[in-house]
C-alpha cells in the first residue's frame, strides 16, 4: 500500500518541501506546494473544468480517479529489460522498410481516435 500522505522532498535551496502533486496531480487530487507554485491549482482546476464543461462531472471524475490509481499502481508492475530500463536502437532496415512501406499507403486514410466520454488520457 501507500502513505496516506505524499512524502515530503525539501528545495535544497530553500529548505521547502516540493514533491510529487506539486505541478500536476500525480499520486493525490490536492495539489502541495502552494506556496511554491501557487498559480499550478489553477491551472488544474481548469483543466478538469474544460473536461467537465463538455463531458460532465461523473465521467471525468471517473477517469481521473482512474489515472490517478494507475499513477500509482502501474510503476509496481512494470519489468525492466535492460539495466536503464529501455534501449534505444535504430530498428532494422528490413522492419523500418516494412513499416515506412505500410504508412506511406495509408497515412491518408488516418482518422481521429475515439476515446470514451470524459477520458482525460488525451486530448
Amino acid at each position: 500500500g501507500f502513505p496516506a500522505e505524499a512524502i515530503d522532498v525539501t528545495d535544497e535551496n530553500t529548505g521547502t518541501p516540493y514533491g510529487m502533486d506539486c505541478s500536476f496531480p500525480i499520486h493525490y487530487k490536492n495539489l502541495r506546494c502552494n506556496n511554491l507554485l501557487p498559480h499550478q491549482k489553477d491551472l488544474y482546476e481548469e483543466f478538469m473544468q474544460g473536461c467537465y464543461d463538455k463531458y460532465g462531472r461523473k465521467h471525468c471524475d471517473s477517469y481521473e480517479d482512474d489515472r490517478i490509481i494507475m499513477s500509482r499502481d502501474q510503476p509496481a508492475t512494470m519489468v525492466n529489460y535492460t539495466s536503464t530500463g529501455f534501449k534505444k536502437i535504430r530498428a532494422p532496415a528490413e522492419l523500418y522498410n516494412l513499416l515506412r512501406t505500410h504508412f506511406d499507403r495509408n497515412h491518408e486514410r488516418m482518422k481521429e481516435e475515439k476515446w470514451p466520454k470524459g477520458n482525460i488520457y488525451v486530448k
